[in-house]
């Protein structure tokens, strides 16, 4: 069975519903939607209470959102739909711990839909689980704590049910999860899967698909990935899945106020035609530079993002009195400034005011323009950055193994210089044994400890040399272009006073002296017998 693209997205509405799991199990979870809505007004009079309050302290926006989730349940409460008969047959709730909701939906003898609810925000609670734990934590991740329980869900399902045909599909944080159920669903369930759908969800890490590159390989052709706002634009896509920018209402569609920018992930925007196919449309501004922040973020070393999810992460869970300290300190710490830096504080204000009102003017301004430039100024310096972190960490790799190199040759010099040394000195043992058994003795005794200062000189006019070099190359940073910067930064990490050569220089140095010193006391003893 093959679903049109409304279907898959009506299931994952579906799993924000939440169902009273008593009503469930006294029906067997075999009662149909129209059914246990009768039963059960909660989630009717949720939603109207969500409306009544919109339209008291929202904006008119999210009374049309919030209007248009209403529609889609009397469609289906009405019994007039198709999806009125469609049935829950399993629910994992998993709010309270990890922030994971997701549902078995039958909608056929022989046919089902797994749906995954996406990041909700009413509760401090669900703000830690789903959009710290769960959407930030999927920079540098390769298995969250919510993507470890859809697994879990997945497996539950393959063991207790057996539909010959089953369906993925999630919205938002739920459109990441049911991409990483399909991935990794158990290998008997695989070949049921012939359709999994990603609602305007996130991407993922390159270490996620890194690791699971070869269960990716067996299930992208059946995935696909539609994007409409700035939460299907994060991270990076599955490589060969079917990714696709849609058209939304018109009502937000190529608005750039920060309030349509938002408000227009949500899966009531999306847009259809008449075989309840989406309508292929374009991706904005917006969208494009968190994109490639985002991706550039998880692009940085491990540390770089993970500090991010901790700063970002603390201040959306500051507590009601943290949030209170916050502010008078942020308060405090401008009316400082302003007090101690007029002319900039002067400068400031008239920006302010000039932003103002070229957005009153102009409210697609910020949205278009503004911020996906700062966006992508940050994307270029963090580029810029992880250039030159990444240049620097193979300079030391480099000069890291150049060193080794080095000790090894100093190592093995040093052992031959020891070898002959010891050697000599065997040597002369032996002579002045067989010189006292003879009762005469030589007293003109000589080494040639020559060589070794030699060579000791040699190096050090190497390391002479090179400290020179060192030091030419540093005037030339103020000649060579931008471009060439890396490259000099390369050659000048390799070029510098070797510490390793200086203990070669000391260590025969210091041989000869020792040599010299044995043989004057060698001599002097057997002056003395």
């Amino acid at each position: 069975m093959s679903y049109t693209d409304r279907e898959l997205l009506v299931a994952t509405q579906i799993a924000y519903y939440d169902f009273d799991l008593d009503i469930l199990e006294r029906n067997n979870y075999s009662a149909t939607l129209k059914e246990l809505f009768k039963q059960d007004k909660s989630i009717e009079k949720k939603i109207q209470d969500s409306i009544d309050y919109a339209k008291l302290k929202g904006s008119a926006l999210e009374v049309t959102r919030l209007e248009k989730a209403k529609e889609l349940y009397n469609e289906i409460a009405s019994g007039n739909s198709k999806y009125s008969n469609w049935v829950i047959k399993s629910v994992e709730d998993d709010n309270v711990n990890s922030g994971f909701y997701g549902c078995l939906i039958e909608t056929g003898p022989d046919s089902a839909i797994v749906g995954f609810r996406g990041s909700e925000s009413y509760d401090s609670t669900q703000i830690k689980n789903d959009w710290v734990n769960a959407d930030l934590g999927l920079l540098n991740s390769t298995l969250t704590e919510q993507q470890s329980v859809a697994e879990k869900f997945m497996s539950d399902i393959n063991k207790n049910y057996n539909y010959s045909n089953y369906a993925i599909s999630g919205h938002s944080l739920g459109g990441n999860l049911s991409a990483h159920a399909t991935i990794n669903a158990p290998e008997e369930m695989r070949g049921k899967i012939t359709q999994s759908l990603n609602y305007d969800g996130p991407g993922f890490s390159q270490e996620y698909l890194a690791e699971h590159s070869d269960k990716i390989a067996k299930m992208s052709g059946i995935m696909t990935h539609y994007q409409w706002s700035l939460v299907g634009s994060l991270l990076f896509q599955i490589p060969g899945e079917k990714y696709q920018s849609i058209r939304t209402n018109d009502i937000v569609y190529g608005k750039y106020d920060l309030s349509s920018l938002i408000t227009k992930h949500d899966t009531s925007f999306v847009l259809f035609d008449e075989n309840e196919k989406v309508v292929p449309g374009d991706i904005d501004n917006f969208a494009r530079s968190i994109s490639r922040l985002s991706t550039n973020i998880d692009s940085c070393p491990s540390w770089m993002g993970n500090s991010l999810i901790w700063g970002i992460s603390h201040v959306m869970t500051m507590s009601t009195t943290e949030k209170v300290i916050g502010g008078i300190v942020l308060i405090g710490g401008l009316i400082s400034f302003a007090a101690t830096h007029p002319v900039v504080t002067v400068i400031g204000l008239v920006a302010v005011a000039a932003l103002a009102v070229v957005g009153w003017i102009n409210p697609d301004f910020f949205g278009k323009t503004l911020i996906p430039f700062l966006l992508d100024a940050t994307s270029i310096t963090i580029e810029a950055v992880r250039a030159v972190v990444n240049g620097i960490v193979d300079v030391v790799k480099e000069a890291i193994s150049l060193v080794k190199l080095a000790g090894d040759l100093a190592n093995r010099i040093i052992e031959g210089v020891a070898a002959k040394i010891t050697g000599l000195i065997d040597w002369a043992k032996i002579g002045l044994k067989a010189m006292f058994k003879g009762g005469s003795f030589n007293q003109n005794i000589q080494v040639n400890t020559y060589k070794l200062r030699v060579y000791a000189d040699r190096l050090a006019s190497v390391n002479r040399r090179i400290r020179n070099l060192d030091r030419r190359l540093d005037y030339l940073y103020m000649k060579v272009g931008l471009e060439n910067i890396p490259n000099l930064i390369k050659a000048d990490a390799l070029t510098g006073y070797s510490w390793k050569l200086n203990q070669c220089v000391n260590y025969l140095n210091n041989t000869a002296e020792d040599f010299d010193r044995t043989e004057g006391s060698l001599i002097g003893e057997i002056r003395g017998v």
